[in-house]
């Protein structure tokens, strides 16, 4: 079934067109990553399908029914709201329902029953079991804690909640309200490893459409089945996820390239027959003339390929370093009687390239400060190996001055090099022109994250320790670290969610928990497939703390959930029974029988909640 349909969607702001001339069709069930550069008009194209924009030119056509839920990258939330309420929100139709049915049922309870009020707890129970009514508080913790909230955070205000967790929240109301049409941008921005994976699963078994824009290429390679490519104000639609979708775009960028230039010949090879017969100067030959003018006319031309911007550069250590780079040994940290970081012991080699992971607030940041001596350990200490020289890319880009220009910035931290060989590096970054003299307050997000990047970049640093790099960066600027950085010959170290970024440049995986950190051979899917072992004598370990064993697939565990899915079946069709009764006008009209099955119908309710709890 179409969900959703476009033809002919164009915008423009003021003279500079974003989207022209888009048609496509998504149906039930599409997962459909929208990719392509920054300013490419993703977020416009979402924003029109959600009428937030309108069009200038074009039409959308949906099924009458067909409910939208958008997800934008500032949605709004009812800052007077607990964690938990504002997720209940997303159910107060049910909520309505539930409260107007303990109404009835205090009715029947006490006799005061006619038969209006037993054909309306009849027909609100069965609008109340097709909502799910009955689980929908356990569902609602079920969202919660896959997106990374624990219980004692359920009844924190909203208005005391960080940027990435407000956002966390509103995906996560966003998914309980089970829109058809789902637009999602940048979901996975402010979530770990761990509740991307969830969020992942949750898509995957989604029963609507989904259409979201997002720069994690593994997210969208494990949910989506569809990528819209927005380039130069164009649509182009691939089957199939991310990855196919860049090998299918790579041919189509060469194929496109060999068709020009075999047209440009063409057009070139009959342009000289025409000035050829032209010149003989005779009837025949130019009526021969005209005619091949007029076949040259009629050809449709191919657009020549359009020049893309793209970052090329590359991170040289100028002296080698010893050979054991970095150790850290019995590190903890506390902030006020908080403990972030607890017994970290790790070492590197020279040359090592380790990503570090963990879930959010488990202390990633906190641990390549303190290596980078930007903060104080509680305790333990770091040894950094004789020549070793360190390069730190800080995540929040402090380290730029905000009153600076662009220029003034890279220039300030080499004086040594003349304005032309500074501009030369800024223009490797995409700064050309009158970027350069840009100030960095005015500056993207990801503008900001290439200047950090360009001032990383001449030093000949032979260690760097890298907090997410690859935040606000394009898919063609991650591209493009990644290369620099697989050619890197020093040592790195890298906090990253990105599992596409960790699988291309890391040779080891170091997992922070709250008990220490343990280290992985290999890059990301290879710790992936270790975690899930059952042999631990397959696992390789490193010189970090003894991996602990992985827990095997427990069939006590799965007899148990059989036995909590037996439960619910058995209470689902005892409320059942029982709602059927207290719709019998000879139960109805006995007070004390009616109390009895509604004393039982709230316990069962109760004890339906608690084993929905135990089944998540």
């Amino acid at each position: 079934m179409t969900v959703l349909e476009t033809k002919g969607i164009s915008k423009a702001f003021g003279s500079k067109d974003i989207l022209k001339d888009i048609s496509f069709r998504v149906e039930q069930g599409d997962k459909i990553g929208i990719v392509g550069p920054n300013g490419a008009g993703k977020t416009t194209l979402m924003k029109i399908i959600t009428g937030i924009e309108h069009a200038d030119a074009g039409e959308i056509y949906m099924p009458g029914q067909c409910s939208i839920g958008y997800l934008s990258q500032d949605a709004g939330l009812d800052v007077k709201n607990t964690v938990w309420d504002e997720m209940l929100s997303a159910f107060n139709e049910v909520i309505a329902i539930e409260t107007r049915m303990h109404e009835l049922e205090r009715l029947m309870a006490d006799g005061q029953t006619d038969k209006g009020t037993m054909s309306e707890y009849s027909r609100l129970s069965d609008q109340f079991t097709h909502l799910d009514g009955y689980s929908y508080e356990s569902y609602t913790r079920g969202v919660l804690i896959g997106l990374g909230f624990s219980p004692n955070e359920f009844e924190q205000a909203v208005t005391t909640l960080s940027g990435g967790q407000k956002t966390r929240v509103a995906l996560g109301k966003l998914l309980l309200q089970k829109p058809q049409l789902l637009l999602l941008d940048e979901p996975t921005n402010h979530l770990d490893i761990e509740a991307t994976q969830w969020l992942e699963s949750f898509l995957q078994n989604y029963a609507g459409a989904v259409m979201v824009i997002s720069h994690d290429r593994y997210f969208m390679d494990a949910v989506c089945n569809k990528i819209f490519d927005i380039e130069n104000t164009m649509t182009t639609v691939y089957d199939g996820n991310y990855s196919r979708y860049a090998a299918l775009k790579r041919e189509s960028i060469v194929q496109r390239a060999k068709d020009y230039d075999l047209q440009q010949k063409e057009i070139r090879r009959q342009q000289d027959i025409i000035d050829r017969f032209r010149s003989y100067n005779r009837e025949k030959s130019i009526r021969a003339a005209e005619s091949r003018q007029k076949a040259l006319d009629r050809m449709e031309r191919i657009d020549k390929p359009a020049e893309q911007q793209s970052i090329s550069f590359a991170f040289k250590a100028r002296q080698r370093g010893a050979n054991d780079a970095l150790k850290v040994e019995s590190l903890s940290k506390s902030f006020e009687n908080k403990c972030v970081l607890n017994d970290v012991t790790f070492e590197l080699k020279r040359g090592q390239r380790a990503a570090v992971i963990g879930s959010n607030g488990i202390g990633k940041s906190t641990l390549l400060k303190i290596i980078a001596d930007q903060l104080e350990p509680s305790s333990g200490r770091i040894r950094i190996g004789q020549n070793t020289f360190l390069g730190y890319y800080d995540q929040e880009h402090a380290g730029l001055n905000p009153d600076k220009t662009v220029l003034e910035e890279l220039w300030d931290a080499y004086p040594l090099l003349s304005q032309t060989d500074v501009r030369k590096i800024l223009a490797v970054f995409l700064f050309k022109d009158d970027d350069v003299f840009k100030r960095i307050n005015d500056l993207s997000g990801g503008e900001r994250a290439r200047l950090a990047l360009a001032k990383l970049m001449p030093a000949g640093y032979n260690m760097l320790l890298l907090d997410e790099p690859t935040n606000h960066l394009d898919i063609s600027a991650r591209e493009a670290l990644e290369d620099a950085l697989k050619d890197y010959d020093g040592t790195l170290l890298a906090v990253s969610h990105d599992r596409y970024f960790i699988n291309k440049i890391a040779d080891i995986i170091l997992e922070l928990t709250p008990d220490g950190i343990t280290a992985y051979e290999g890059n990301y899917d290879d710790y992936w497939q270790q975690k899930h072992l059952q042999d631990e004598s397959q696992i390789p370990v490193t010189s970090a703390k003894r991996r602990a064993k992985p827990k095997a697939e427990n069939t006590s565990q799965a007899t148990a959930s059989q036995d909590i899915e037996s439960e619910i079946v058995t209470i689902e069709d005892r409320i059942a029974e029982l709602e059927a009764a207290m719709c019998d006008p000879d139960v109805y009209t006995d007070g004390q029988k009616m109390r009895q099955l509604t004393d039982e119908h709230a316990k069962l309710k109760t004890e339906l909640e608690e084993l929905y709890e135990k089944w998540a």
